[in-house]
């Protein structure tokens, strides 16, 4: 009668670890899902990153150091959308202080006795991590994916990682109104032929 009053509280432990490993899996996919669509909302010469680059984060261990490389690459791949949209944002890298400690935590939460400390401080910044990406996704799904030259600023266009080779977007030739202080807006329209 002990051993099967074990044996049904080990099914019983088992069922509920179980349980609680399908829902971590569930919520880490909407997680990735959120920053596989940010990442596709931005234009593929912007991105550091690929969108389906974040579902390895799924690999155990691997996805530790995954994490700090991830991170540093959707803040960027953000810079550099937000500045070639011309959308205002009060980081100068997007989203990468709030996933970086996420990531140095998660790290942390593989060491015995501080690793529960680290691991509740890792979950508060996840939280953070994706609240911001997730609003990250609806700036760019409410900004019109346009270049505008009308109220573009030259000094804005110079890309992070120049390693990936990207090139800074070309200006139309435009024409209109030659006393407006835009710089590429100083040309009048050729005279008609008469």
């Amino acid at each position: 009668m002990y051993s099967s009053y074990n044996e049904e509280a080990l099914f019983v432990v088992l069922a509920i670890f179980g349980i609680v490993f399908l829902i971590g899996i569930v919520i880490a996919i909407f997680y990735l899902l959120t920053l596989s669509r940010t990442l596709a909302l931005c234009a593929p010469q912007n991105r550091t990153i690929e969108p389906g680059q974040v579902w390895l984060m799924l690999i155990p261990i691997f996805g530790i150091i995954w994490n700090f490389i991830m991170v540093n690459r959707i803040a960027d791949t953000l810079a550099n959308e937000f500045r070639m949209r011309n959308i205002p944002c009060n980081e100068q890298r997007p989203g990468y202080q709030a996933g970086i400690t996420m990531a140095i935590c998660g790290a942390i939460g593989i060491i015995p006795y501080i690793g529960s400390i680290a691991g509740i401080v890792q979950l508060i910044m996840w939280i953070i991590y994706w609240v911001k990406m997730s609003g990250f996704k609806t700036q760019l799904e409410q900004t019109p994916f346009q270049f505008s030259t009308m109220n573009a600023n030259p000094n804005n266009y110079q890309y992070h990682n120049q390693n990936y080779g990207y090139q800074q977007p070309q200006q139309p030739q435009q024409y209109g109104n030659p006393y407006s202080n835009n710089p590429y807006n100083q040309n009048p329209p050729p005279p008609p032929n008469s």
